[in-house]
This record gives C-alpha cells, sequence and structure tokens, in this order.
C-alpha cells in the first residue's frame, strides 16, 4: 500500500471532483460532497491530517492509488498551464 500524500483540502476537493463528486453545500470551512448514495465532508485545512484524509478516502470508496493518480494528473496540468502562460509572457 502506498504511502498517503500531504494534500491540501483545496486540491483534495479538485481530485475527488473529477472522481466524480459533487459540491452539495459548503458550511464554514467543511465543503460536503455526493456521489451517488455516498456523501463526504472535506475539511479545507492545508495539509489534510493524514487521519482525516484516510477517513474521507474510506467514507468515499477511494483508494489511495486512485488518489494518487487523480494528484498527479491535476499537478501535470496545472504545470503545464503554468509553463503555457511564462511561454505567452515571454512572447509579448
Amino acid at each position: 500500500m502506498p504511502k498517503l500524500p500531504s494534500v491540501s483540502g483545496k486540491k483534495f476537493i479538485k481530485s475527488l471532483n473529477k472522481m466524480g463528486f459533487i459540491i452539495v453545500r459548503q458550511r464554514g470551512s467543511h465543503v460536503f460532497m455526493q456521489r451517488g448514495d455516498s456523501t463526504v465532508t472535506v475539511t479545507l485545512n492545508n495539509p489534510i491530517k493524514k487521519s482525516t484524509l484516510k477517513s474521507i478516502l474510506n467514507q468515499a470508496g477511494v483508494s489511495i492509488d486512485e488518489l494518487i493518480e487523480h494528484l498527479l494528473i491535476l499537478f501535470v496540468r496545472l504545470r503545464f498551464e503554468h509553463d503555457l502562460k511564462q511561454t505567452d509572457r515571454m512572447s509579448c
């Protein structure tokens, strides 16, 4: 089993969103997300405690491998967008 990554609440929400979870509502620093019958509450802490992250993953029925895969895709996409902005600035 891979090691749990250190992740912020915002990045974790983006990853869950890519896995099919939708934001139902937010109350303070807690975001409530739903996919089918499964509802999870994600805190916006930075970073989310490992024990909290593991509990949310269990409630969501998501494996650590799936999370790491989606976080990697998110990181690559954000890096690509950042590089595009840098090249646009240099060309002006």
